[in-house]
């Protein structure tokens, strides 16, 4: 079985792995709940639990290259970081940014929407693990009035766990990747003055672009 990491339900079950001309493999075939169509996807969306799979979905990869790139970026640029020291005023500190690094506005525009992603994800599953404990506490009173048998109880609250134990999971991923990215110059920008930052590094950008 394959679980979505977002919210612990089931995805489909796997139908067939998929293994390349060099005897590699590079995905699943995966039969969707309900579905009849199996479909395909890279290996990279998976990560192997023992007793089944867990969906990578496309918004965490995307964070992974995302935060990667602005990691790489501060290795490369340590003079960005050292700007920070110097407790310019926003005009002055953006102006500098972009003279140094003409691509610096767009990598602060994607760790906001990086940070944004990462709360909203992290809100999601906290808010999934709420309604899964509430649903628990149900079984337990329906359990405890004897509406419900002890191997349905059983199979229920096992189901639960293992939902739980995947949106734990994926809560504590949004964690870590959140801390990376404050770790860098530009969470650390993030903390310093969004808004005001923000708009001051696009007015810059745009007031280097040549006139026609």
């Amino acid at each position: 079985m394959v679980y979505l990491a977002d919210t612990g339900e089931p995805l489909g079950v796997i139908t067939e792995a998929v293994i390349d001309d060099h005897h590699k493999m590079t995905g699943y075939k995966i039969k969707p709940e309900g579905g009849s169509t199996p479909l395909w996807f890279p290996t990279e969306h998976f990560t192997d639990v023992g007793n089944g799979l867990i969906f990578t979905p496309r918004w965490y990869l995307n964070a992974i290259s995302t935060l990667e790139r602005l990691e790489f970026k501060q290795k490369i640029s340590p003079e960005i970081a050292c700007l920070l020291d110097m407790n310019e005023t926003n005009p002055e500190l953006s102006n500098l940014l972009v003279r140094r690094d003409p691509e610096f506005t767009a990598d602060f525009e994607a760790a906001a929407l990086l940070d944004h992603i990462l709360a909203s994800q992290q809100r999601i599953c906290q808010e999934r693990l709420k309604d899964l404990e509430q649903h628990a506490h149900q079984l337990m009173t329906k359990r405890l009035l004897e509406n419900l048998d002890r191997k349905t109880f059983s199979d229920q609250v096992q189901d639960l766990r293992y939902k739980m134990k995947i949106l734990e999971a994926t809560a504590e991923k949004c964690t870590t990747l959140t801390a990376r990215l404050h770790q860098t110059t530009y969470g650390a920008l993030l903390d310093h003055n969004r808004s005001g930052l923000l708009a001051s590094l696009e007015h810059q950008s745009q007031s280097t672009v040549p006139t026609p």
